[in-house]
């Protein structure tokens, strides 16, 4: 199944019609568009099966939030017609009452396409009858039968989003986060122009891990994160302090620097001028040597 995007799926719900369900199955995700599948859960017809195909003890209790289990629960041959297999992927698991914030949780949660991958029928033991003595009420069961399949769970948007939404009429099934934090995105997945002071973080049960906007003194409107500016405290924050590693982008009004703090090469700030001022960065003073005379040039549109 191709989900059409990446989401946190909850949970499964698939519906049988006229045959039994499968005796020996793999419940897979995919996180890469179909790329390649892991198993998410596995589903047997007794405990050596799960020990002896998947190498997994049957029907464990869960430890952890990305435990990968194997039950025997939704193998029975019983019903013959009409059964159901519910799969939950966060109940019963350690973070599943904080999700938002459970990093593992949230990671094994995430697909983009949900793939059964069956193994074998459910036959009534009709492998063991003699061809001679084959009933067709029991050989005619010999194949899987799907009539519904119900996925449920949320976009994925990092703990930055509380709605998710179709974005375009036209398909009602194109769900995009709507981001807080001043991130952006479908996803949420990066922080927004201008907001690069920190590095993107989700959000936890701790910290919002809002993004920041950069101090470019009004002489840019976009930055970009730099590790090794923020290992060397190299970037001022809006709060004064040089703390994150923001790198204003295209710094205008003659400006340069980490924080267009700077003015750029044959300009000058005169004192009491603000740093934030459009025009605190003019011309130098040059010497005319025809005349011995400083004259000082005034930048302007012209080029003067």
């Amino acid at each position: 199944m191709d989900l059409q995007k990446l989401f946190h799926v909850a949970y499964i719900l698939i519906k049988f019609a006229n045959s039994p369900r499968p005796d020996l199955w793999v419940l897979e995700r995919s996180v890469d568009f179909g790329g390649t599948y892991i198993p998410w859960q596995y589903f047997a017809h007794s405990k050596a099966d799960c020990l002896e195909r998947f190498g997994k003890e049957a029907n464990a209790p869960i430890r952890r939030d990305d435990d990968v289990l194997c039950t025997t629960e939704y193998s029975r041959i019983v019903p013959l017609e009409n059964g159901e297999i519910v799969v939950s992927l966060i109940n019963g698991r350690p973070g599943a009452k904080n999700f938002t914030y459970s990093p593992t949780l949230r990671e094994f949660t995430k697909a983009t396409h949900i793939r059964l991958h069956f193994l074998r029928t459910n036959t009534l033991l009709g492998h063991l009858i003699s061809k001679a003595q084959q009933d067709p009420t029991v050989t005619r069961r010999y194949y899987y039968s799907i009539k519904d399949i119900s996925v449920g769970g949320q976009c994925v948007c990092y703990g930055h989003a509380e709605e998710c939404d179709a974005k375009n009429v036209e398909n009602l099934y194109q769900f995009q986060c709507q981001c807080q934090h001043n991130t952006c995105g479908e996803t949420c997945n990066r922080c927004c122009p201008g907001y690069n002071q920190k590095q993107w973080q989700p959000a936890t049960a701790d910290n919002t891990n809002e993004c920041e906007s950069c101090n470019c003194h009004g002489h840019a409107t976009d930055c970009y994160y730099d590790p090794d500016v923020d290992r060397h405290k190299g970037s001022l924050n809006i709060y004064g302090q040089y703390e994150g590693g923001g790198v204003c982008i295209n710094c205008q009004h003659n400006t340069a620097g980490i924080n267009c703090e700077q003015c750029a090469k044959g300009y000058y700030h005169p004192y009491g001028i603000p740093v934030e001022a459009p025009n605190g960065c003019i011309r130098e003073c040059v010497l005319l040597p025809e005349s011995g005379a400083l004259k000082r040039l005034i930048a302007s549109d012209r080029g003067r």
